[in-house]
């Protein structure tokens, strides 16, 4: 038996040095000479551009990464280098497996991996994952550092808590998604930057930012990469955006124009200078077929930035944001100014501390009737980046501001919020940055959809604790097919359907048992096969969650993989997951390939799902116990 012991312990070492080796670009660890040297090049020019730490150098660094990681995929600091560069980028949730990698390589491989790897669960929604990795960060630094330092470190961890308040409002926003249509507005946007959509009440004229070839001066921004900003505008035919063209007039300089401030008739326009006096405000007027000359906003801008402003709808009340150091709480507020009888506007009067935070508010919008504004914040109940929130005025003082929630708002920045409408018919326009956007940053449109009564006909009895049939309702996903138990009035945690687009329409599988089923393939569910769990621990990977049905090409665009979905019903949500697994490195490994960018890791107990948090406190984690278990299996 000690000889079977040593075999492990020899292997187990052997397996370690073989899979966990961090593989340096030396010319002798390589046999492709000319490989080596194209790396080695392509290394050695990302790297220039890395150095120079400007967000628009991380894509000029990533590309050369990218080619010199295909050659040697097995390097700490490579992998690390890349994961920075993706946390720069709008697509942050490609950033955790590099991340991950250079932590297996190498688990020193920067002072602050612990705190690189919870962003990339960050931005991939899994919150528990991220607050693990942030707690870790915080353990990992040193507390006996210089008074110096300690400053440093202390500014550090209240970025981490903060970080961590961040995905605790994230797993509740993102467990009651908003039943939204969000699409891309790609008739407006380009391959650049485009952002700070303004809208007429009317919705036929629609005022943006755009950083496209064609500018006016034609210059790029040295600091930035992009071309300076313009002003562009688009016309609604019939139910489609004509093609974008330059704002008439002379609004458009060679220098930086941003869009800032519509009024809701399209006659007033507000736009930002960011080269003039730190960044200043000026009012346009349409007359004639044209926009009028700047008129300055005296008493509005000052030597610090103003950058947002809207308008009510009598012209009469104007919101701006500001970061003036006087008479702000901490960086960029709101204020509002009032119109005087001379026609100029009022000293403006910080919104207080019911709306404004420490943080930063942005991209100010107005409701037609003045009673709701919308704004961008870093504070508040954020999931991370600039959320967008809403507050009401009532009987004259501003509420506390609303998340307006998930899938609106997410990890990164959402911005510019104008909403039109209400109840069934609330829509309206943002900015964001996101993976499948055109640009680095794109405008959307969103819809609110109304919500759907699923599951209409389920019997509510406690004399019978038979199952029922869930007949599919006209108008819904004809290929679902479910199973209720009723012992307990129906309670939504017992519902269950497998989602399969080969099933024959309005089939329906019955377990007679109280188990819950583990994966159920085509040729299962044809021959009512159902698989029961042994009453332990398992994992299973969830890939979307909301409170309606959820039709399975929808579903097949959130999870394109080929395995058979589950969906369960718990505590009012419909849950969509995949797989069933013994271990947590095994659901790990299928959420990291599934896919879904947002997928994560849920553990059930006993057949009852439970707090991951539960699980990982019963099982105990130990690398040579993992890797043993791994070899015997």
């Amino acid at each position: 038996m000690k000889y079977i012991i040593l075999f492990f312990i020899i292997f187990n070492f052997i397996i370690l040095n073989v899979i966990a080796q961090d593989v340096e670009f030396k010319k002798n660890n390589f046999a492709d000479e000319s490989g080596f040297n194209e790396a080695l090049n392509n290394l050695e020019k990302g790297d220039n551009y890395f150095a120079k730490q400007k967000k628009w150098m991380y894509s000029q660094a990533l590309a050369y990464y990218l080619k010199a990681n295909t050659f040697n995929p097995n390097n700490s600091l490579l992998n690390f280098k890349i994961g920075i560069c993706y946390l720069n980028s709008s697509d942050k949730a490609s950033s955790l497996n590099f991340f991950l990698k250079a932590q297996s390589l190498k688990p020193d491989v920067d002072s602050k991996i612990e705190y690189a790897i919870a962003q990339g669960y960050h931005y991939n929604f899994q919150f528990d994952e991220a607050i693990i990795h942030y707690n870790n960060a915080t353990k990992a630094l040193n507390i006996k550092s210089s008074d110096t330092k300690m400053k440093k470190i202390t500014s550090f961890v209240m970025i981490i808590d903060k970080k961590i308040n961040e995905c605790e409002n994230g797993k509740l926003l993102v467990n009651k998604p908003a039943n939204i249509k969000i699409e891309n507005l790609s008739s407006i946007n380009s391959k650049y930057s485009d952002y700070a959509s303004l809208i007429t009440a009317d919705e036929k004229l629609l005022i943006f930012t755009s950083r496209r070839e064609g500018s006016t001066g034609g210059d790029i921004d040295p600091d930035e990469l992009e071309y300076y900003e313009d002003i562009y505008q688009s016309t609604k035919d019939a139910s489609s955006w004509t093609a974008p063209v330059k704002i008439n007039g002379n609004v458009n300089t060679s220098s930086h124009d941003a869009s800032v401030g519509l009024s809701f008739d399209g006659k007033l326009l507000f736009i930002y200078r960011g080269l003039i006096n730190g960044g200043d405000l000026y009012e346009y007027t349409y007359e004639n077929d044209t926009w009028s000359q700047p008129k300055q906003l005296n008493k509005i801008n000052t030597k610090f930035h103003e950058t947002s402003a809207c308008i009510s709808d009598d012209k009469k009340t104007l919101y701006i944001v500001s970061d003036r150091h006087d008479i702000t709480l901490g960086m960029r507020d709101i204020f509002v100014s009032h119109l005087q009888d001379n026609g100029e506007w009022g000293e403006p009067e910080n919104l207080g501390n019911i709306v404004n935070t420490p943080y930063d508010e942005e991209g100010v919008s107005l409701s037609q009737d003045g009673k709701t504004l919308y704004f961008s914040s870093t504070g508040h109940n954020t999931i991370g980046g600039f959320d967008m929130f809403k507050t009401s005025l009532i009987d004259g003082k501003w509420s506390v501001p609303e998340n307006l929630g998930y899938p609106l708002n997410t990890p990164d920045d959402e911005m510019y919020c104008q909403v039109f409408g209400e109840n069934d018919n609330l829509h309206g326009y943002f900015s964001a940055t996101r993976k499948e956007g055109l640009g680095s940053i794109d405008i959307y449109s969103f819809q609110m959809l109304v919500e759907q009564t699923a599951l209409k006909n389920l019997k509510d009895s406690t004399d019978n604790p038979d199952n029922y049939k869930v007949p599919i309702e006209n108008g819904e996903p004809s290929n679902l097919f479910a199973n209720v138990k009723d012992s307990t009035k129906n309670d939504s945690s017992n519902v269950e359907k497998i989602i399969n687009k080969n099933t024959a329409p309005n089939s329906v599988v019955e377990n007679k048992n109280n188990d819950v089923k583990d994966v159920i393939t085509v040729n299962d569910v044809n021959k009512s096969k159902v698989i029961t769990n042994d009453q332990t621990i398992y994992f299973k990977v969830q890939v979307g969650a909301c409170h309606r049905q959820i039709p399975y090409a929808e579903l097949h665009q959130r999870y394109p993989g080929k395995k058979d979905l589950l969906m369960e019903q718990h505590e009012g949500w419909y849950k969509y997951l995949i797989g069933k697994y013994e271990k947590y490195s095994q659901a790990k490994k299928e959420k990291l390939s599934s896919g879904t960018a947002d997928a994560w890791v849920v553990a059930y107990k006993n057949g009852e799902r439970v707090h991951i948090s539960e699980v990982m406190n019963i099982l105990s984690y130990y690398p040579f116990n993992k890797l043993l278990i791994l070899m015997l299996s």
